[in-house]
């Protein structure tokens, strides 16, 4: 059988959980194989083009999300014990098509050695109709509309912001402002916020990332915003990890910032070091600076994304993210969920 009942603690409950997860992943497959016979063609360029290639396969696109809801639904009855020593089943049955989708894959196998690199970022970010073929590109669209994924995009939005409010009040008052963006990634808020602020100028700020495959990447995209839009805001780019930053001692740390971002990388470090990065970036603040950090709440999506594509998150609440915050006198802080339900994010003002 596909499941054995030794994974389960009784034979009968054995049985009913067995039978509903089975016939869950063989529902995905199912969805799968309809959608792949159906949409048998080359890949499509135009916008048109994608958006009927939607239309086209659109009953097929509902069968499948309502196939992965029910694998979320039949694997939050297993135990996380159970779960793990299923996973390879559910991935073995169903790799051989979701892995079309090149963000998928690009989750899956981690040629950079870890989850959320730069390229699967941009492919969040990005056109959603990326593919080899026209299945590869419905595949693509599909999972890129999970909430998870949603959420990564309106992250954005918020750091966009943030940049764009602190370098406006830097040229009101005829200065710039200094900023931090630690995992900065591909920086896409950055990319933004060069197009899209008429204070760009007013800005200095460094982008940290541990990988220097990133920076040279990201450094080459904003240089083309640069270029694009004549605007010339201060670029450095660091190549330091954040375990560094946490070593920090706080007496050592020197207020050097009017804005410190933090956004993605919560979603994988433990409390301990989440707590020494937030020290780190609140004591970096000037007086009136603002830091910014994320993680990404445990949303639908979340079991689905773990199991079957090893997209392994540290999902925290907002009350969770809160009790992580440092007790420092001089400081005010807010803690939410954003509009999409899935980013827990707080931020701290020096006064």
């Amino acid at each position: 059988m596909f499941v054995t009942d030794q994974a389960f603690a009784s034979p009968r409950a054995a049985t009913l959980v067995q039978t509903r997860f089975q016939r869950a992943i063989e529902g995905i497959d199912l969805a799968l194989r309809t959608l792949a016979a159906q949409a048998n063609g080359p890949a499509v360029t135009t916008e048109a083009d994608k958006q009927a290639l939607v239309a086209a396969h659109l009953p097929a696109l509902r069968d499948f999300n309502t196939a992965w809801d029910e694998f979320t639904d039949a694997g939050q009855a297993l135990s996380r014990a159970e779960l793990t020593r299923l996973r390879g089943h559910a991935q073995e049955r169903l790799h051989p098509l979701l892995l079309q989708s090149p963000f998928a894959r690009r989750c899956f196998e981690k040629p950079l050695g870890y989850a959320g690199d730069y390229v699967m970022v941009r492919y969040i970010l990005s056109d959603p109709f990326q593919g080899d073929s026209a299945f590869a590109q419905l595949m693509n669209f599909a999972l890129l509309q999970a909430d998870v994924a949603e959420g990564h995009r309106n992250r954005i939005n918020y750091l966009e912001a943030l940049l764009s409010n602190h370098a406006a009040a830097a040229h009101a008052v005829g200065r710039k402002a200094s900023g931090l963006t630690i995992g900065c990634g591909p920086a896409e808020e950055t990319f933004r916020f060069i197009h899209h602020s008429p204070h760009a100028d007013s800005l200095d700020l460094a982008l940290m990332d541990f990988n220097q495959e990133t920076l040279d990447w990201t450094a080459n995209r904003l240089a083309q915003a640069r270029q694009e839009t004549g605007r010339s805001p201060g670029l450095t780019y660091v190549q330091d990890s954040v375990y560094n930053l946490a070593k920090q001692k706080a007496s050592s740390i020197t207020p050097a910032y009017n804005v410190v971002i933090c956004a993605g990388l919560f979603d994988y470090l433990t409390d301990r070091f989440c707590k020494r990065v937030i020290e780190f970036g609140a004591r970096s603040l000037l007086p009136g600076g603002t830091l910014l950090v994320t993680n990404v709440s445990r949303c639908r999506s979340s079991l689905g994304m773990s199991e079957v594509l090893e997209w392994d998150l540290i999902y925290r609440s907002a009350d969770q993210l809160a009790s992580l915050l440092p007790d420092i006198e001089g400081f005010s802080h807010k803690v939410y969920v954003d509009e999409t339900g899935t980013n827990a994010v707080a931020e701290l003002v020096r006064h």
